[in-house]
């Protein structure tokens, strides 16, 4: 079994693993975008939390694209 201290994680803004406490979650509501009450769909972008790139551009990436209706 791993210890918590081995736990990684990748980065979905550059890609790269990072060891857990090097790594954030930024959630972005998109509940309104299907019709749902808010806080039941949630996209979770991780991001280094050491590096400045990846920080500004957590809150404008996304893993899919969702067009409202």
């Amino acid at each position: 079994m791993r210890e918590f201290s081995e736990i990684t994680w990748l980065c979905h803004i550059c890609g790269r693993e990072r060891p857990d406490e090097r790594i954030s979650v930024y959630q972005i509501d998109i509940s309104a975008h299907f019709g749902v009450l808010p806080n039941h769909a949630l996209h979770n972008v991780r991001y280094c939390n050491d590096n400045p790139a990846c920080i500004a551009a957590a809150p404008t990436y996304r893993h899919f694209y969702v067009e409202r209706q």
